[in-house]
């Protein structure tokens, strides 16, 4: 894959990190426009990230046997689809089956990429594209985030329906772009222990921590916002895209 390519992949991908987080700082008001709690809205996000973790695993088998640009394809319609059926809940348990398929497909987005990526890249330069890679997808969240708080103060479907319409773009463009990559009839896996060490698995503890502590704060910073103070929609896109500029920059 030419250098164009690894450019345009790079670029797609902050788009789908301006996809993925349109929605976030309208979803509050949505919730308290279709009569959900903050229990609800816990739980919601609980449902997302716990299908995020529980198919990264098949994923990664998925894109070893499978081309990735169909797999990608996939995702992104399928989130799409996951989205519109998020945005029409208006019952608890539609609620969290609409946030428990986009947490599935997303995940497969999110390995996707990077996983396709460093199979044209030598090893000295893996580092490098997977930080590109990464840094594009949280500036691209930062801004999406930003975007979808301001749009979203005119009309909260706005950003969520936006959201949408650049997830099948995103999508097309992967397909397209993509080349078909090796793939494997392997059935065999590398086992954990042999690729992680102790100290990786103190890493990943820390992280892990790190992640809740995180969470626990943006997510109940975002409905304190929205459901106790009473403000728009835009307030909360600005505040977290600084916050997110800030943490790019350090």
């Amino acid at each position: 894959m030419n250098q164009k390519k690894i450019i345009a992949m790079i670029l797609v991908y902050g788009l789908c990190g301006i996809a993925a987080n349109l929605a976030h700082p309208v979803t509050p008001t949505l919730f308290n426009m279709h009569g959900f709690g903050s229990k609800v809205f816990g739980y919601a996000f609980s449902m997302m990230s716990f299908a995020n973790f529980a198919f990264s695993y098949l994923w990664s088998n998925l894109y070893r046997k499978y081309y990735a640009k169909i797999i990608v394809l996939l995702c992104c319609i399928s989130y799409a689809i996951a989205q519109i059926l998020f945005i029409n809940a208006h019952t608890t348990t539609s609620l969290l089956l609409a946030r428990f398929l986009a947490g599935a497909f997303v995940s497969g987005l999110l390995i996707g990429i990077p996983f396709y990526m460093i199979q044209y890249v030598s090893k000295e330069e893996r580092s490098s594209i997977i930080t590109k890679v990464a840094t594009a997808f949280s500036f691209g969240g930062t801004l999406g985030y930003f975007l979808g708080g301001l749009i979203g103060n005119t009309n909260i479907y706005i950003p969520l329906y936006t959201q949408v319409i650049v997830l099948i773009v995103c999508g097309i463009s992967f397909f397209f772009i993509m080349e078909k990559n090796k793939i494997t009839s392997s059935q065999e896996s590398i086992k954990s222990k042999t690729i992680i060490t102790y100290g990786q698995y103190i890493a990943l503890a820390l992280t892990f921590l790190v992640w809740v502590s995180s969470t626990s704060l943006t997510q109940t910073y975002a409905f304190y916002l929205i459901n106790i103070l009473k403000v728009k929609p835009v307030i909360n896109g600005i505040t977290k895209g600084v916050v997110g500029l800030i943490a790019l920059l350090l």
